[in-house]
C-alpha cells in the first residue's frame, strides 16, 4: 500500500487489526473502504463510529505505487464478507478498466465513490497531495452513471449513503411516503425529495381514510401526512402501518420533532415494531430535539436531517433503477468502437482508413468535408442521407431527385461555422430556390461554384451526437440537444463505451429537452385543430 498513506485496517471479528495511525475503530460490518487520502479515511471512520455504520476493512491507497482501487474491487467482488464498497479517489490509473470492474462489482453489490479534484483548485491540491493527475468531471459522471456507481459529493455524503445501503433494502422505485408530527417539516421533505428524483405521490382515497382515523387535530391525510403535534405512539405506528401496506410507496420517511405533547421514546419503539413487520420496505427516521439512543441499540436507520436522509435515498434509488435495467441490457457500442459482434479484423481496417482520412484532413486544415465524412461513417454502418453536388444547376437537379422540401449547406471541410455566415438554408421548396441559395453561397465565399450537401428536411426533435477523446477516460460519446442553439443550451450528456441500451435510454431521459421531445407533434395537432375552427 502507499506510499504516503494512512495504513490498513482489517476489522473482521477474528482479526481486529488496526495498522493505521487513526485511533477510531468503527463497528464491525460488511463495508469495505478504499481511500487515496488518509485524512478522508480518518473522517470516514469517525463518521461511521458516530452513525453506527459497520466497516469490515479500510485500505489507504496513498500514491498507489502498486495496489490500486481496481485491484481491491476485483478482490472484493469475490469476497463474501464484503457486502458493499466505498471509494475516495483522486485519480484513475486505468479508467476504462475501472469502468469494467466497477460495473461487474455493482451488478452484485453496491459501490459508492467520491472523486476529488473535479475543480481547478481541487486538481491543484490533488497534484500536490498524492500526485494525482487531473480527472475530468464529465468522464467521472459518465463512468459512474453507466457502471452503476453511487456517486457522492463529499465524505459525509458518502458515509450517509453507505449507512443507508448497508442497513436498508433497496427501494423498488422512487415513490416516497412522508409522515411527520410537524406539518412544515413534511412540506420541506417533499421539496427536497423532488430535487433528488423522488416523487411524493398523493394517496388514494382508501389510504387517506385509513390515515384519517389516527391523525390528531390536522387534516393532513394525504402525502406528506401531518400526524399532529400531540400524536400518540400507537397512532403514529398505525399511520405508518397504513402507508406501508398501501402499495403506493417504495420507501418511508418519518420525521419526528420533540414537543411537550409528543410520544418521545414510545414512538421509536412503536416504529421499530412496524419496521420488523415490513423488512422489504426502506424506513428512515429523522428526529429533532429528541435524545438519540446508541446506533447499536436501535433497529431504525436514523439520520440527523431530512436533507441527509433524502439525498442518500435518492442516490440509492437511482442505483436500484440501474440494477433493474441491467438484466435485459444489450451492448450497442463496444469499447473498441464498433457494433457488438464486429470481427476484430474489420475494426482494424476501419481504424486504418480513419487514420488515413484524418491525416489527410490535418494537412488540409484539420476538418473533413461532407463526402469524406460520409465515407468514414459508412464503414461503421452510419449512412447519412442526401448527397453532394457542385454548382447551382447540379444542386437543383439533385434536390429534385431527393424530393422537396430540402436543406442545403456548404459541404467543404474548410468552412466550419456555416450557420453564422448564412451558408445553411432549410425548407427550400423548389429547384429555383436551391439555385438561388447555392449562388449566394458561392458569392459569400468568393468562389465561382462551391460543393453543397443536399438533404431532405425531416421534422422532429433535433439531437446532436458526437465523440470526444478524454485524456483520462478515452472516447466519450456525446448526446445532446441539437440545432442552431446547441451551444447555447449546453444540454448534453456523455457516454463511456461500452454503451448499453439502458445507457442510451437513461441519457436521453436525463436531458432537459426530454420532456419537450414530443412538442413538434403536439404543436402540429394544435395548428390543425385551430385551422378547422
Amino acid at each position: 500500500m502507499g506510499p504516503n498513506c494512512l495504513g490498513v485496517m482489517d476489522n473482521q471479528a477474528e482479526v481486529r487489526l488496526n495498522a493505521t495511525f487513526s485511533g477510531c475503530v468503527p463497528a464491525i460490518g460488511g463495508l469495505a473502504v478504499a481511500t487515496q487520502s488518509g485524512g478522508v479515511g480518518i473522517v470516514l471512520t469517525d463518521l461511521a463510529a458516530e452513525m453506527g455504520l459497520g466497516i469490515g476493512s479500510l485500505i489507504s491507497l496513498g500514491n498507489k505505487a502498486d495496489v490500486s482501487g481496481n485491484d481491491l474491487l476485483a478482490a472484493w467482488t469475490e469476497d463474501p464478507d464484503v457486502t458493499a464498497a466505498a471509494l475516495y479517489l483522486e485519480s484513475f490509473g486505468n479508467a476504462p478498466k475501472f469502468a469494467r470492474i466497477a460495473r461487474r462489482f455493482a451488478e452484485s453489490k453496491p459501490l459508492l465513490a467520491v472523486v476529488g479534484g473535479r475543480s481547478a483548485g481541487g486538481q491543484r491540491a490533488g497534484a500536490s497531495h498524492t500526485a494525482a493527475a487531473a480527472t475530468s468531471a464529465v468522464g467521472v459522471e459518465a463512468l459512474f452513471v453507466q457502471a452503476g456507481v453511487i456517486g457522492c459529493d463529499d465524505a459525509e455524503d458518502l458515509a450517509e449513503a453507505a449507512f443507508l445501503v448497508t442497513r436498508e433494502p433497496l427501494p423498488r422505485g422512487a415513490r416516497l411516503g412522508v409522515v411527520s408530527n410537524a406539518g412544515g417539516m413534511g412540506v420541506l421533505a417533499a421539496d427536497v425529495a423532488a430535487s433528488h428524483g423522488l416523487t411524493v405521490p398523493e394517496f388514494a382515497a382508501a389510504t387517506r381514510s385509513a390515515v384519517s382515523e389516527h391523525v390528531l387535530g390536522t387534516t393532513g391525510t394525504s402525502n406528506p401526512v401531518d400526524a399532529g403535534a400531540a400524536v400518540m405512539a400507537e397512532n403514529l405506528a398505525a399511520i405508518v402501518e397504513a402507508v406501508a401496506t398501501s402499495g403506493e410507496v417504495d420507501a418511508l420517511l418519518v420525521v419526528l420533532v420533540a414537543t411537550s405533547l409528543s410520544a418521545g421514546a414510545g414512538a421509536r419503539k412503536a416504529l421499530e415494531d412496524v419496521r420488523r413487520r415490513h423488512p422489504e420496505l426502506p424506513l428512515l427516521l429523522v428526529t429533532h430535539g429528541m435524545e438519540r439512543p446508541s446506533p447499536r441499540a436501535s433497529s431504525l436507520t436514523t439520520f440527523w436531517s431530512c436533507a441527509a436522509a433524502i439525498t442518500a435515498l435518492g442516490r440509492v434509488a437511482r442505483y436500484a433503477a440501474w440494477l433493474a435495467d441491467r438484466s435485459a441490457d444489450a451492448v450497442l457500442i463496444t469499447a473498441s468502437g464498433g457494433l457488438d459482434g464486429t470481427p476484430p479484423a474489420v475494426l482494424l481496417r476501419r481504424r486504418a482508413a480513419a487514420r488515413r482520412l484524418l491525416s489527410d484532413a490535418a494537412g488540409a486544415g484539420g476538418w473533413v468535408g461532407a463526402t469524406e465524412a460520409t465515407g468514414l461513417l459508412e464503414g461503421y454502418g452510419l449512412v447519412p442521407v442526401g448527397a453532394t453536388a457542385t454548382g447551382p444547376d447540379a444542386a437543383a437537379v439533385l434536390a429534385e431527385s431527393v424530393g422537396f422540401p430540402v436543406a442545403i449547406k456548404v459541404a467543404g471541410g474548410d468552412v466550419v461555422h456555416r450557420t453564422d455566415r448564412g451558408l445553411v438554408r432549410v425548407g427550400l421548396g423548389s429547384a429555383e430556390d436551391v439555385r438561388v441559395a447555392a449562388t449566394s453561397f458561392a458569392r459569400e465565399l468568393g468562389q465561382d461554384e462551391v460543393p453543397v450537401l443536399v438533404q431532405p428536411v425531416v421534422n422532429g426533435v433535433e439531437l446532436a451526437v458526437g465523440v470526444v477523446r478524454d485524456p483520462s477516460f478515452g472516447p466519450l460519446v456525446m448526446v445532446g440537444a441539437g440545432g442552431v442553439n446547441t451551444d447555447l443550451l449546453l444540454d448534453r450528456v456523455y457516454l463511456l463505451p461500452p454503451v448499453h441500451a439502458s445507457d442510451v435510454r437513461r441519457s436521453l431521459r436525463g436531458l432537459r429537452w426530454w420532456p419537450w421531445a414530443g412538442w413538434p407533434t403536439r404543436y402540429r395537432r394544435w395548428l390543425r385543430s385551430t385551422s378547422t375552427r
